[in-house]
């Protein structure tokens, strides 16, 4: 899709997704959400509960720490700067385990590929968006909720994905091991099963 040039927040990303789902004639469906994505999920969940039958986030996210927001916006002038080559090596490094990087070529290929086909302005801007965002209060969310995060996600680190346990009344929490930031690319026979298994138990 082309970048956007209207300003960007995740209400208003939560807003372009829910447009989509009614464009589909959808009105309640089960969302799926990785990283930046789970705070467009949480979004829609808080402000439009009945469109919601259930969450799945994996590697959520609440809400940037301060230092976490400057390396955002950092990262977003260097893309601008210098493209998306350095930007993705980088995220090779922060996102993926040890493991993954050592032993799954496949998904190491994945993910930089992933980020060198993005539009620098696009990832910049998506960056600056998530250098802004601010939590929604979980207690708020009222449909079962899956997460799942990797013992080594220094992104969403285990106790993130534990506070959404606690304070989402039906929610379910599996950490996988030797796993980082990219679960569903590196671990993704264990995330097809989780979310299978949890949506059998969701209705809409």
């Amino acid at each position: 899709s082309p970048t956007p040039h209207a300003p960007m927040s995740v209400a208003s990303l939560a807003d372009t997704v829910l447009h989509a789902v009614g464009q589909l004639g959808v009105q309640r469906a089960h969302f799926v959400g990785h990283s930046f994505g789970t705070l467009i999920c949480q979004h829609i969940a808080v402000s439009r509960p009945e469109c919601v039958a259930s969450l799945a986030l994996f590697g959520p996210i609440r809400e940037p720490a301060e230092a976490a927001r400057e390396r955002l916006r950092e990262r977003a002038q260097l893309a601008r700067s210098e493209g998306m080559c350095g930007i993705a090596d980088q995220l090779l490094q922060s996102g993926l385990s040890s493991a993954t990087q050592i032993d799954n070529p496949t998904a190491l290929a994945f993910v930089r590929e992933s980020h060198m086909r993005q539009d620098k302005e696009g990832f910049a801007r998506s960056c600056e968006t998530l250098a802004a965002a601010k939590a929604v209060d979980l207690a708020r969310i009222a449909c079962p909720a899956l997460v799942v995060t990797g013992t080594d996600d220094a992104i969403a680190p285990p106790g993130v994905a534990y506070e959404f346990g606690d304070k989402i009344d039906d929610c379910r929490v599996l950490i996988l091991p030797r796993c980082g930031h990219w679960t569903p690319i590196e671990k993704p026979q264990e995330c097809a099963s989780a979310l299978a298994d949890f949506l059998r138990c969701s209705t809409l």
